[in-house]
């Protein structure tokens, strides 16, 4: 056969017919719905996610209830990448003084890391002073409009007037007028943390004219992998270094800070109360973190900031909640929802007996339906508890 005849062949053979599909080139094949599955591998991840559990288990011997709960917080401590966050000076600065009913606001400035720096705003009540110091609460915002404005009850900025009417979230002023010293901080990308750069890159995630932090979150959050860091890891990372101001204030008790927060701001707490034990009480809201099962069902709802590399082959939401214990927490789960995060309670109440510390645990359901601030249920059991640990400490 000549070169020439061979290659109208071979053009013939490979030649798209009106089906659009080369003559030669194999049919598909209609694969079961099961095989499908194996094929997929969102579907190998989410089975995997589902059908395992975490190694760092509860041990049966309450004895063994200590060391446990030790290593679980250096692997949280690991998959957060809190190893790789390095500590600046703090170098505070009082910029601005504003007076209130019963207290004063102090903004305040600190460095957490050498290129980052944390606003926030410490609420002193009318009568603490370096000689007459009361306990304080680190208070930590979820993904909200007002961020620490919003907590503090700093109306006059309009957006933590419109979290407010959402969220009924303003509990760092709440804690100043009960006589506690009250400190919120911006998180990452968030409030005054903000990023300004206009976004130019692919098309956004999120919709940056509503959500711009939101967004700015997601892209910090991959640019932190490379460096073996994590968003969540940074943001618990300022909120250790906020204890660390805290312990620089005269007027804050040493030795007796709470914390308390709402959704994210929720979880953030957990998890800075079982890195640091300077947490002595812990207040939270509607915690945001999610067990394996919810994260699988739902992954496609979740975006990278949300998200700790690893987290799901040692832990899970409610191993790192039980191993709060044996400090005092209250745990508000969100009302007519049935759940709060997923998290299995029975895990953490188990954790809480076998360390004796049973009475130093509430978990209940808000009265309010929806995903709100729950002040009926945490305050009244937060604010004696703190008010009694102060007295304790005199």
């Amino acid at each position: 056969m000549r070169r020439r005849d061979f290659g109208r062949l071979v053009a013939t053979a490979f030649a798209t017919p009106a089906g659009g599909r080369p003559a030669l080139w194999p049919a598909p094949r209609q694969a079961s719905k099961a095989a499908n599955a194996r094929f997929s591998t969102i579907e190998a991840l989410r089975r995997q996610m589902r059908e395992s559990t975490a190694r760092l288990k509860v041990p049966d011997d309450p004895t063994l209830l200590p060391e446990w709960r030790g290593r679980v917080a250096v692997r949280l401590r690991q998959v957060l990448g809190l190893g790789n966050c390095e500590a600046a000076p703090l170098a505070p600065a009082v910029t601005e003084v504003r007076r209130r009913r019963g207290y004063r606001v102090e903004r305040i400035v600190y460095s957490s890391e050498p290129f980052a720096d944390v606003p926030g705003l410490l609420l002193i009540p009318d009568g603490v002073t370096p000689e007459h110091p009361a306990p304080a609460v680190l208070c930590l915002h979820g993904n909200v409009p007002g961020a620490k404005e919003e907590l503090a009850g700093e109306i006059q900025n309009p957006r933590a007037a419109e979290g407010l009417e959402l969220y009924h979230d303003d509990y760092a002023r709440e804690l100043a007028q009960h006589g506690f010293v009250a400190f919120a901080i911006d998180l990452r990308d968030s409030g005054e943390r903000m990023h300004a750069e206009r976004y130019n890159g692919p098309p956004p995630m999120t919709r940056p004219d509503d959500l711009a932090g939101e967004e700015w979150r997601q892209i910090a959050s991959l640019m932190a992998i490379p460096l073996g860091r994590t968003y969540l890891g940074m943001c618990v990372f300022d909120a250790i270094r906020a204890l660390d101001y805290l312990e620089t204030r005269p007027e804050a008790r040493r030795a007796v800070t709470g914390c308390v927060g709402f959704s994210a701001g929720a979880t953030l707490g957990a998890w800075l109360a079982v890195v640091d034990r300077r947490v002595k009480l812990l207040g939270i809201s509607g915690t945001s973190a999610s067990d394996r099962r919810s994260v699988a069902s739902n992954a496609h709802l979740r975006r990278p900031a949300g998200l700790l590399p690893g987290f799901f082959v040692d832990l899970d939401a409610d191993l790192c909640l039980a191993a709060i214990a044996p400090t005092p927490m209250v745990f508000a789960r969100d009302g007519g929802r049935g759940s709060s995060g997923s998290a299995d309670v029975a895990v953490i109440r188990r954790v809480y007996e076998g360390m004796r510390a049973e009475d130093d645990l509430k978990i209940d359901f808000g009265a309010k339906a929806g995903h709100v601030w729950h002040r009926e249920v945490v305050l009244p059991w937060f604010e004696p508890r703190l008010r009694a640990l102060g007295s304790r400490k005199t």
